[in-house]
């Protein structure tokens, strides 16, 4: 009896626009948006979700690093992957995301998505 194995090798992009989640921290610590790239080492970018009904929007928090709590307040933002990079759109404590601000919010099932309540 004759047994033959035959290896198939499949390649795995990045998962979603932009390299997906993944790469969601490094372009917020780049990001001139409420000076986040002015003390990168104050935080950890954490919680990053994409919007399952457009990938190419997400949120994140932003959230002290151990020793930096009493410098550092934190908030949350959101990005949007454009022209194959991610940049942040949005970021604060209160609001972020939500239409009458500064910026173009996310469209609503991209704000549901992501659990963005808005008054």
């Amino acid at each position: 009896t004759t047994t033959r194995v035959i290896a198939t090798t499949t390649t795995i992009t990045a998962a979603g626009p932009c390299g997906g989640a993944p790469t969601v921290p490094a372009a917020v610590k780049a990001s001139p948006v409420a000076g986040l790239n002015l003390n990168p080492t104050q935080y950890n970018v954490d919680n990053v979700s994409l919007a399952r009904s457009d990938p190419t929007w997400g949120r994140f928090d932003a959230l002290p690093a151990p020793g930096q709590e009493s410098v550092y307040q934190g908030g949350s933002g959101i990005v949007h992957c454009a022209a194959d990079a991610w940049s942040v759109t949005d970021f604060g404590t209160a609001e972020v995301g939500c239409p009458g601000g500064a910026v173009l919010p996310p469209p609503d099932t991209v704000r549901a998505d992501l659990g963005i309540e808005c008054p």
